[in-house]
């Protein structure tokens, strides 16, 4: 087996090259050639089945085998897919030495100066969008007039393929587990603020376009090049995006950030429920089942949490004023419960000791003024203070779960109050009191950036807590 990238032969059944360390695909690959070789071939000896009509051909029709050079610096090592918004192929960049993927372009987009103009304009605005749930965009470049982006090589599936394996698992549409959802929705918010702080519009925000990479982490692709127009509206009819537009995108009126957000609720929608919202024949289909969704509530969605229902709804209204005005104002309201605890007996026995305390050591330093049994007794008194003080600092009420690899505990010490900690260190403290909430960010990691927070209600015989994670948008990293 030959490696893709530095050519070399790798020992039967290898899974990666025992030279440069790349993943092997077994697939023929040609031998890599040098700069003067490169140099001498003539251009249709870089590329394979190009249709002469150039820029306007359609980039179904393409086919690049793998150790096919293009743009004399993108070696393809396979194709990763097609679909009707292009076709995708695994590359090797030769020049900075790390895998990407090369999307063709429809060659429909190429047709148009002004929408090319304008997608020139959003790949420019993409390349600095720099977030870890955003897919990094590269640059744009041509292969013999076929336009192609090169972007960051994702490995992972597309959310789409998650929730499809999720039904198939259970013959039916299985939910994701909450937590899990809300997760990723709050991951998506999270890149699609990115997204729009820059100024660029998304337009085709779909679970096809979000890649789940293999450790969970929500992905953002192919944003900013939605095609607009009767044509193109009839080919993306047959890939199914039309489902995830907004009315006012459906009706091709001027789009806004309102419109992403309700592709957004679209895509919730199937996080919380397993199921697509809307399926529909014809667009007038669409847009009537559209119109009618705020008179009624969705069955499957009637089964989600009223907090999370009330999100998606919101995100549905068939009108953009009614909307969310931002993707940051939905992610507050995102949170996944982490635990939600009480006692009672261990809280009774908590304020005895709290309200004992000080009389005890009182009475106690009294009796032992009288000498004798009264002595004896102030001796007893005050060791059986030290006892219940001593259980409480060595045994503090409180609990500790485990989020994405950290460690969060609520601790309620007799003596000290109430006690926040992340990963052993202290993020926050309290006072001694009937409702009180304490607060702490995750400084690392997995999840870093992430607000938890501790909400406790007392009463001399319970205790309750609940801790949440709140929304975020975490750094590069």
């Amino acid at each position: 087996m030959r490696c893709h990238r530095c050519t070399n032969v790798a020992p039967a059944g290898s899974r990666f090259c025992p030279t440069c360390g790349s993943a092997l695909i077994d697939t023929p690959v040609a031998p890599r050639p040098d700069d003067a070789t490169v140099a001498a071939l003539p251009l249709s000896a870089t590329r394979t089945h190009v249709d002469p009509r150039g820029i306007g051909s359609s980039s179904e029709a393409l086919d690049y085998p793998p150790g096919t050079l293009l743009a004399g610096r993108y070696r393809v090592v396979t194709l990763l897919g097609r679909g009707g918004m292009g076709v995708v192929y695994l590359a090797d960049d030769l020049r900075l030495g790390h895998p990407v993927a090369l999307k063709f372009l429809p060659a429909t987009l190429a047709r148009d100066p002004r929408r090319l103009q304008q997608f020139h304009d959003e790949v420019r605005h993409s390349r600095q969008i720099s977030h870890s749930n955003v897919c990094d965009v590269y640059d744009i470049a041509d292969a013999d007039g076929q336009l192609f982006l090169s972007m960051e090589y994702v490995e992972g599936r597309d959310l789409a393929a998650v929730l499809r394996d999720a039904a198939a698992e259970d013959s039916g549409a299985a939910r994701l587990p909450e937590a899990e959802a809300v997760d990723l929705a709050r991951q998506i918010c999270a890149g699609l603020a990115a997204v729009h702080a820059r100024g660029v519009l998304h337009r085709d925000l779909k679970p096809a376009n979000i890649m789940i990479t293999n450790d969970g982490i929500a992905r953002l692709m192919d944003f900013g090049i939605a095609m607009s127009g009767e044509q193109e509206m009839a080919e993306r009819s047959s890939d199914g995006t039309p489902a995830y537009m907004a009315p006012e995108q459906l009706l091709e009126r001027q789009v806004s950030v309102r419109s992403d957000i309700y592709a957004l609720g679209l895509v919730m929608y199937e996080l919380f429920t397993g199921r697509r919202l809307f399926e529909a024949k014809t667009l007038d289909e669409l847009t009537a089942r559209q119109a009618a969704l705020p008179s009624r509530v969705p069955p499957d969605l009637a089964t989600v949490s009223p907090r999370l229902r009330e999100v998606v709804l919101q995100c549905l209204n068939p009108n953009p004023v009614n909307r969310p005005e931002s993707v940051e104002a939905i992610a507050t309201r995102l949170q996944v419960e982490l635990l939600n605890a009480e006692t009672r007996g261990r809280r009774a026995l908590q304020v005895i000791t709290q309200a004992s305390f000080l009389p005890s050591v009182i009475l106690g330093s009294l009796l032992l003024m009288f000498g004798g049994v009264a002595a004896t007794v102030g001796v007893v008194f005050l060791a059986a203070c030290l006892v219940l003080v001593a259980n409480e600092l060595r045994n503090p009420l409180g609990w500790e779960v485990t989020y994405k690899g950290h460690r969060i505990a609520f601790k309620n010490h007799a003596l000290f109050g109430e006690r926040l900690y992340i990963d052993g260190v202290l993020a926050d403290r309290g006072r001694f009191g009937f409702d009180v909430t304490l607060r702490g960010t995750i400084e690392q990691g997995r999840g870093a950036g992430e607000r938890i927070t501790a909400h406790v209600r007392a009463t001399f015989t319970r205790l309750a807590c609940r801790i949440v994670a709140e929304s975020f948008t975490p750094s590069r990293g």
